[in-house]
Order: structure tokens, then sequence, then C-alpha cells
């Protein structure tokens, strides 16, 4: 006991110093243990929560690898009760933004999109937006406010390609919540695919025939950086629910301007014009509310395409990016040529095409010309828009045909000035006349959805036949048709 007492007054000068500083560590240690480890602990479960329940991806901000790009230490501004239906587990910080998205299962249970403790899609909410497919909600990442709320049925088409595409429509950054609904995948083409890829989805392309799918991600995302789940059907007729749920901090990771390849679009003042013909070489004059067009689709690959308007060659080898696949000339209300668009549909994707013909302003009237080979990706989407500007022909181009149309935004039926066939070297006056309007074209749903389920049901399924109903084949003999066996039960 004494050797103790002498080797506490040489290292600490006696008994009192001793034990104050015993109490001085457990303090410290005390500290440590409540208040710092404890709030790393809260913060690992919030930031790198990760569970796997089908196929699931959550990327919690890497706020470490990318430290430039983290937003300004700002309170978000948030509901302080969540909507119902967006309760989570986790409370989330003041830097971190809540999030439930869910998706639809079957074709019973709708998908339910809840961001920053809003509830913005559901099946209850006055106006609702909720349809087969892919339910897209798009919010600005600087203030957090919703920008869009849109639905497109990718089971048929593939709008949505366009949709998320067009730069004036999202901007870099900009978060893009996706919940699917019964089946979204039938119409969504490849290139949408790779196009959610830059949204940060490494799922999209697992997603089959009436999987379920969710995603958050942000226009110039990194790959496999989004927060996404996919429920494979399996061998059930639908997915089950995919959802996700948490806090997210944002950016998602590193946000890259997204590039997409230029359209080949000329605007007044920088259009072109080629040879000069009075008239555009026709023998009538036009009248003043009539203007002169010449159209020519070339007799090969090796010719060239032609659109004249009021005397001036808009639209020829050299002028205005001419060349395979479609021409459009845009022509006001004066008979001034607005805009020229070349869109090379055999090589690329119809996107640029469909954000073309979508924004153009009401009542113009386009001229357009197939030259070589127009039909291989020009997608349902951009045959419908044509078909709103008056083409009843569209649906039937196939390969290597030509194809002219004279149509106008807000047409009332089919227009008048349309050819489809083998080369067409056209002369015409343009000029109001009573049309007759049509309905759409008919498609038999459920004869596509059947054959894109099962193979080996070749005519049945071709492209030829799969819109045609069936019906009843006529009895030879006429005077059993009132025979009570043909209107007996047949259970299968």
């Amino acid at each position: 006991m004494r050797k103790f007492k002498r080797v506490i007054h040489k290292q600490f000068g006696g008994m009192g110093n001793f034990f104050a500083m015993i109490v001085l560590v457990s303090i410290t240690v005390i500290f440590i243990n409540t208040y710092v480890l404890s709030k790393r602990n809260l913060s690992d479960n919030v930031s790198d929560k990760k569970f796997r329940t089908g196929e699931q991806v959550y990327n919690q901000n890497q706020t470490d690898e990318h430290p430039t790009l983290q937003p300004e230490n700002r309170q978000t501004k948030r509901l302080s009760v969540p909507d119902v239906g967006c309760e989570i587990d986790q409370t989330c910080s003041y830097d971190s933004i809540p999030y439930k998205v869910t998706s639809g299962a079957g074709t019973e249970k709708y998908p339910i999109i809840c961001f920053n403790n809003k509830l913005l899609v559901h099946k209850n909410l006055k106006d609702s937006k909720i349809s087969r497919g892919s339910n897209i909600v798009v919010i600005d990442s600087k203030t957090y406010d919703v920008k869009s709320v849109e639905t497109f049925d990718t089971y048929l088409e593939g709008k949505v390609n366009a949709y998320i595409y067009d730069k004036r429509k999202l901007n870099d950054g900009d978060i893009l919540i996706l919940a699917s609904f019964d089946e979204m995948t039938y119409g969504l083409r490849d290139a949408s695919l790779s196009l959610l890829e830059n949204y940060g989805s490494q799922l999209i392309k697992k997603v089959k025939y009436r999987d379920s799918f969710v995603m958050i991600g942000q226009k110039g995302l990194a790959r496999g950086k989004a927060i996404e789940m996919h429920q494979s059907k399996g061998k059930r007729d639908f997915g089950s629910v995919a959802q996700i749920s948490g806090c997210a901090k944002f950016p998602l990771g590193r946000i890259t301007p997204l590039l997409f390849p230029t359209m080949e679009v000329n605007r007044e003042g920088k259009i072109a014009i080629g040879k000069t013909v009075n008239n555009c070489g026709l023998i009538d004059t036009c009248t003043e509310n009539e203007f002169p067009v010449h159209v020519y689709t070339g007799k090969d690959n090796n010719d060239e395409p032609k659109i004249c308007v009021d005397g001036k060659y808009v639209i020829s080898k050299g002028i205005n990016d001419a060349g395979r696949g479609l021409n459009i000339v845009v022509v006001s209300n004066g008979k001034e040529v607005i805009r020229t668009g070349h869109f090379d549909t055999w090589k690329d994707d119809s996107t640029n095409l469909e954000i073309f013909l979508e924004n153009l302003e009401d009542d113009v009237i386009i001229i357009a010309v197939t030259f070589d080979e127009a039909s291989s990706k020009l997608s349902q989407h951009s045959k419908t828009l044509f078909f709103d500007l008056g083409s009843a022909t569209i649906q039937n181009l196939k390969y290597r045909d030509v194809w002219v149309l004279v149509g106008q935004k807000g047409i009332k039926g089919f227009s008048p000035y349309e050819e489809l066939s083998l080369t067409v070297n056209l002369k015409f006056l343009v000029k109001g006349v009573p049309i007759r309007p049509d309905p759409l074209p008919y498609q038999n749903n459920k004869r596509r959805d059947f054959c894109s389920r099962y193979d080996g049901y070749g005519d049945f399924c071709s492209d030829t036949n799969i819109d045609k109903n069936l019906f009843t084949i006529q009895l030879i003999n006429k005077t059993l048709e009132d025979n009570p066996i043909y209107s007996t039960p047949i259970l299968i």
C-alpha cells in the first residue's frame, strides 16, 4: 500500500490529483459514448441503410466522393406532418428529403408517389393523373418544387422518350420519380431504356413484361446512383409491389450535363434558299389565299429530295441538311417558311422528330417528304403525330416506301395532299378544302397482349394480322343455322 501511495505521489503529486484525473477521464468517456458515437451511428443508419427485397438498389448520398456537389446548407421547407400515406419510419435531418414511392400491382392496386411529405400521385387526389405504364413526377432540384406530373402509356407507345429527352422540360440535375402501373415495357424503346440509365438507373433494362419498378433519379446522374427497386413477376400474372422510402440528400451523385445529338433544324434567318423557280414550275397561277408547292422524293438513294415553296427550293441537295429519312418544311399562316428539319429515321430513333412535331404552332402547315428509307426507326408515336396533322396513310409506311404529306396543325380529318407509293413527283396548289374527319386507326389490344406473351403464332401475330378482329365462320349449310348445338355454351 505504501508502495502504491509512493507511485501516486510520484506520478500525480498526491491522492487528490489522482482522483481528479479519474473523474476527468470518466466524464470524457461518458461524453464520447453518449454523444459522439450515438450521433455517428444515427447518421450511418439514415445514410447507409441498405436492404434488398426482390432487386433493390439504394444510393444514399456519396458525400465524401463529390463534396463540391452538395447543396447549400439550408433549412428545407416541408410539411410538419406528412400527408396521409406518406409516413416513413425514418426521421429526416434538416438537409435531407423524405420520400416514398410505391408501384402499382396488377390492375387494382395503384401507384403512390410522395416527396418532401407531400402526396403527389394517388388515385384519390383531385385531378389525379394515373395510367397504365409509367407515372412520372419531375422535381426542381434547386427549389424542390414540382415541375410536372405526367403519365405515359408505355405499353402502347414510347412517348416518354421525347419527354425525358427534351431539354426545355427538364434541366440537368432535375429529379425524376417514376412508378410503374400494370404494364410499362411493351412500347418502351431501347432509346428510352438507355436514356433512363442517364438518370442513374441500373435496373431499368431488367424490367420485363408486367414487372413492377420504381426509381428516383436525376438528369445527368451516373448509372447505378439512382434509388430504385425492381420486382419481377416470375410465374405470376403481375409483379408484386415495388417500394422505396427513406431520406435522401441531393444531388445523389455527380451530375454530368446530358448531351444529345442536336436536331438538324433551321429556323427563320438561318434557312438557306436554293434554286428559284417561278411558281415552283406550276402552269396555274395561285390566288391570294393559295401558294405553289413542288415536292419530289427522288427516284433512288443516289437522287435527292426536293421541296419548293412559293417559288423557292428550301429542301434539295446541300440545302438545309436534306437527306435520308424525313425532310420537313413548316410554313406559317403568312405563307413564310419558318422552319425546316431533317430526321434520319433509318439510323436514329424518332425522339428529335417527336419533339419537333409536338412543338408545332397552331395552324401552321407542314410539308413532309421521305428520301431513301424513313420507316426503320419511325416510332408509333411519330405516326400518331402525323395522323393528327392530317395523314391517312403514314401507318402503312414500309421499308423504302416513298411518302409525301402536306398537313396542318389542328386539321379536322385527313389532308387531300398525301401520297404513299413509288417515286413521287408532284406539283400542286395548296388551298383550303372541306375535309371529312375520320376515327383513329384501330388497334386490337387484346390480340397484341396475347402475342406479346406467347411465341409460336407467326401468322396470327404478324404485322399484317395483329390488329384484325376474329370473326365466326359462316355455315356452309344454311339450314343448320337454327340448330341448338350452335347456341350451346362451350367451357374451355
